[in-house]
This record gives C-alpha cells, structure tokens and sequence, in this order.
C-alpha cells in the first residue's frame, strides 16, 4: 500500500514535471488568473509557476509586451487569493509586503511585482515606491523586467477597493485591449452629459501617467474625480458579505 502511494506520487511528480516544461509561461499565467477567479481552490498551476524552470522562463518572456501580460496575470492572481482569504481581513497591507509567491523558486511579494516588473520600478513617494530591489540584485530576475514603463499597466492591475479596475486576464499577449475594457467600462457606465466619473485611486499614478494624463484617455469627456470609496467586492469574493448592499452599488458595474 505504502510503495503504491509512493509510485503514485511519483508518477505524479513526472507528469506536472513534464506538464510544467511544454507550456508556455503566459500561457501558465493566464491559467493560473482563471483559476484564482473562477477555480479559487485549485492550486495546481501555481505550483508549477514555483518550480516553473529559469532558463524557459526568459526564453518565454522576451517582449514586454509578454514580460507584462504575464506579470499582471500572476500579480492580479495573487492579488484575488490574498483578498478573498477572510483570514486576511484587516492584515492586506502587511500581506501586500511579504514574500509569499513563489515564480521560478524565487520569493517576490505583491510589492515587488508591482513596483518592479509592472510600473519598472518609477519613484513615487506617494505609494512608497523606490528604485530597484529584487531585479537590482538578481540578473536573473532583471531580464524578466520589462525596459520601460507602459501607461497601460496601471489599467490592467487589480486592487481590492472598489472603484479599481475589473479583474483582468491578459491573454495572447494583448494589453490592448484589457486596457481598452477600461475605458469601455467606464465610458459605458460612469459617462454623463459629457462627463465621466474615475475615482481618485488614479492620482497616486499621476507619475506614472505624466505622458498620457487621464483627459487624453477619456477624450471628449470632462473627467471628474470622486473619491475613491472602501467596499468589498461582492461576487466571489469575502463570503461573509456576499450579497449585502453598498450605497454606492448602483454606480458601480462591478459590484453587480
């Protein structure tokens, strides 16, 4: 019985092994997105990203256009896991730091792949970001690192107040149009007599923004900024607060 379950665990090993060396790593993150969204148990595909192999992770991740779709895949991923966790109530900001996700058996924190591989480490000493940390030590890592900053990113990220953008999964590669969504969302949605809504989670990117500010994004629209409210994402998300309503529900498609 005991050398049955050891061959089994074997033979298990071997085929994620062999899973893990023939799919590609955005391919892999996008996997791993769907999951924390709609598979939130199944851990499988993060495990592979842990003991995911160095060299075919650079020769996977060559554009930057690949560099950020995957990032934003495992960041918005890990982002999800860590706010649906009711354990992690009241604790997401230490959380947001600690070294928890494992890619290629290095450890980065939600930080890290923000700072780093998504905004390319820009300054910015209103959300407490600095130069380099992980990518500056680690050659390895620095070629994971997209060359310059990219507008859209900051589009694409999920964050767990309400009033940031929907979950995206970034599949074949195309920024585009997750960003795209964006914009759709809030045209659709937060437009009125010629004005649009966007809450003020966007001033703390200004820096990253400075070449294309928000007017130029919403063209035709006179943007107005409201004030970015705490709420908790109602569908899939805490359980305990599953289906109770918010003020602010009805101007918010997300939480619908």
């Amino acid at each position: 019985m005991i050398k049955k379950a050891i061959l089994l665990s074997f033979l298990s090993l071997i085929i994620i092994q062999a899973f893990s060396q023939n799919i590609n790593a955005v391919q892999l993150s996008v996997i791993i997105a769907n999951n924390a969204r709609f598979k939130p148990f199944d851990k499988t595909k993060i495990d592979l990203l842990a003991s995911f192999d160095k060299n075919q992770l650079i020769s996977n991740l060559k554009t930057d256009e690949q560099k950020f779709s995957f990032w934003l895949n495992v960041y918005n991923a890990n982002m999800l896991i860590l706010m649906r966790d009711t354990v992690n109530a009241g604790n997401i900001d230490k959380l947001y730091k600690t070294k928890n996700i494992l890619v290629a058996g290095y450890k980065l924190s939600l930080f890290n792949i923000e700072n780093e591989f998504l905004r390319c480490a820009v300054k910015n000493k209103k959300l407490g970001f600095k130069k380099a940390e992980v990518t500056r030590k680690d050659t390895f890592l620095r070629n994971l690192k997209p060359l310059k900053p990219d507008f859209r990113v900051i589009f694409c990220m999920y964050k767990g107040l309400y009033g940031y953008p929907p979950y995206q999964i970034i599949e074949n590669n195309n920024i585009s149009e997750h960003f795209q969504n964006f914009v759709n969302q809030h045209t659709d949605k937060f437009a009125k007599n010629n004005e649009i809504l966007i809450f003020d989670w966007i001033n703390n990117y200004k820096t990253d923004l400075k070449n294309n500010p928000i007017d130029s994004i919403f063209k035709g629209y006179k943007v107005i900024i409201k004030k970015t409210p705490r709420a908790i994402f109602v569908e899939n998300f805490f359980p305990r607060y599953e289906k109770v309503k918010f003020d602010e529900e009805e101007i918010n498609p997300w939480l619908k």
